[in-house]
C-alpha cells in the first residue's frame, strides 16, 4: 500500500504489549467484584464476617496457586493447617487483643447505633456514612449522655469499621470537632465517692452483718482489702459473668512471701496491651486491716481446687454484680453520707487519693494503679 497523508502504518504487537491490555470486564464480573461501596453487612457479628470474607479470598487465591504450581513437586516440611482452624485462631487472635469489657462496651455502641438508625428508618450499611455518624454523635448528645459515652461509642464503631477493612472514623475533621464541642458543651463531673482505709475500715466491720457465714464474710473482707490496697479494677478480681472466668486472679497467680507481702501475678488488665503479666506487691500492714493477714485466714477456708481465687463455698466464682449487692448493702448498712456515689472502682479512687495526701511521688502512684499517663490526677479527690 502506498504511503501517504491519512494513511496511518499498522503497528505489529508484541506478546508483552498484548498481555499488558486487559480484556473488557463483562457486567456479570463487575457485579462479582467486592465493592465498598454500598455494601451491607450484618451488623450483629461484623466480627466474623470479616475473617470469613478474607478466608474466602484465601480460598481463591489458593486455587490459583495449585494450578500455577503444578509442575512443581516440592513437599512442605509440615502438614497443611485447615482452612476452619485459621479461621478459628484468627477470630481468637482478634477478640484477645481486645479486654472482654471493652468488647462489651463496644457492643453496646454498636446496638445504640442501630436503634438510632431504626428509629429515624435508616439501614445499616458498611461503611457508614459521614452524614449517619454526625447525627447520631447528635442524636446522643440530646438524649442526654455523657461527653464521655459519647466518645466511647464512637470509638466502639470506629473499632468494628476498621476491622472491617473501612476508614478510620476518628480522623474525620468534623467528627473530631463534634465530640470536641460534646466536651465542652457538657462537662461531666465525677461523682463517685473514694473509699479511703478509713472508710474501708466501717464497710469491713459491716460485712457480718450483710454476709450469711463466717465464709462469705471472710471472703468479702479479703475482697475489699485487695480492691483497695492494690487498685484494683473490679474486671481484674471478679468475673463479670459466672462461666467468664480465665481473665481474672487465679489461686496460682497469688503466693505469700515470709509471711511479709503478698505476690501477684496479673497476667490480664485493661491497660496491658503486650500480654506480659505485670508482678504487684502488697506489704504487710500492720494493723487488721492486712493484705497479708486477710488472705491467709482466706486460704485456710478456701476449697481447695483450681480456678479464680475469690470463689464462693460451693467454687463458684465471686461476679462482678454480687460484689456490687454486697458493697451497696455494707454502705446502706453504715449509713455513709452520699451512700449512692460509692461504687466498685471507689476502692481505687481511695487508695489513690489516700498514696497522694500521704506524699507518694506521682511515678510510684501510676506504678501501682498501672497507669500509663498522668489520668491518674482524675482519681484524686
Amino acid at each position: 500500500m502506498p504511503r501517504g497523508r491519512g494513511c496511518v502504518r499498522p503497528q505489529r504487537l508484541s506478546r508483552s504489549n498484548t498481555a499488558r491490555q486487559p480484556e473488557p470486564a463483562s457486567s456479570a464480573t463487575r457485579s462479582q467484584q467486592p465493592s465498598n461501596r454500598g455494601r451491607k453487612r450484618t451488623a450483629e457479628v461484623p466480627l466474623e464476617d470479616f475473617v470469613d470474607e478474607r478466608v474466602s479470598q484465601t480460598n481463591a487465591v489458593e486455587k490459583i496457586q495449585r494450578i500455577s504450581s503444578g509442575s512443581r513437586s516440592a513437599t512442605s516440611p509440615s502438614p497443611r493447617i485447615p482452612l476452619e482452624r485459621l479461621r478459628f485462631r484468627a477470630r481468637t487472635l482478634l477478640q484477645g487483643g481486645l479486654a472482654p469489657n471493652t468488647r462489651s462496651t463496644y457492643d453496646t455502641a454498636l446496638n445504640a447505633f442501630r436503634i438510632f438508625l431504626s428509629e429515624y428508618n435508616l439501614s445499616l450499611q458498611w461503611p457508614i456514612s459521614i452524614q449517619n455518624i454526625v447525627f447520631f454523635i447528635s442524636y446522643c448528645f440530646e438524649r442526654g449522655m455523657a461527653s464521655k459515652t459519647i466518645t466511647t461509642y464512637v470509638a466502639g464503631l470506629n473499632y468494628f469499621h476498621k476491622l472491617s477493612g473501612f476508614y478510620d472514623i476518628s480522623k474525620i475533621f468534623m467528627v473530631s470537632k463534634l465530640l470536641e464541642g460534646c466536651k465542652k458543651s457538657r462537662k461531666s463531673h465525677d461523682n463517685r465517692a473514694p473509699i479511703t482505709k478509713q472508710v474501708l475500715k466501717i464497710l469491713c466491720d459491716m460485712l457480718p452483718l450483710c454476709c450469711y457465714n463466717a465464709y462469705e464474710t471472710r471472703l468479702f473482707t479479703t475482697l475489699f482489702i485487695f480492691a483497695y490496697f492494690g487498685l484494683f479494677r473490679i474486671s481484674e478480681l471478679v468475673v463479670p459473668k459466672v462461666l467468664e472466668s480465665r481473665d481474672v486472679l487465679w489461686n496460682s497467680d497469688i503466693s505469700i512471701i515470709d509471711n511479709s507481702k503478698v505476690l501477684i501475678c496479673l497476667r490480664h488488665s485493661k491497660t496491658n496491651k503486650t500480654g506480659v503479666p505485670v508482678y504487684l506487691k502488697l506489704p504487710k500492714e500492720k494493723d487488721n486491716l492486712c493484705p497479708v493477714n486477710a488472705l491467709s485466714n482466706f486460704l485456710s477456708m478456701r476449697p481447695k481446687t483450681q480456678g479464680p481465687l475469690f470463689i464462693h463455698n460451693d467454687s463458684s466464682p465471686v461476679t462482678g454484680t454480687q460484689f456490687s449487692a454486697v458493697l451497696s448493702k455494707c454502705v446502706l448498712r453504715a449509713r455513709l453520707s452520699f451512700g449512692c456515689c460509692y461504687k466498685t472502682h471507689s476502692f481505687r479512687i481511695g487508695r489513690a487519693t489516700d498514696l497522694a495526701i500521704m506524699g507518694v511521688p506521682a511515678k510510684a502512684i501510676m506504678k501501682a494503679g498501672r497507669w500509663n499517663s498522668d489520668c491518674y490526677k482524675l482519681y484524686i479527690r
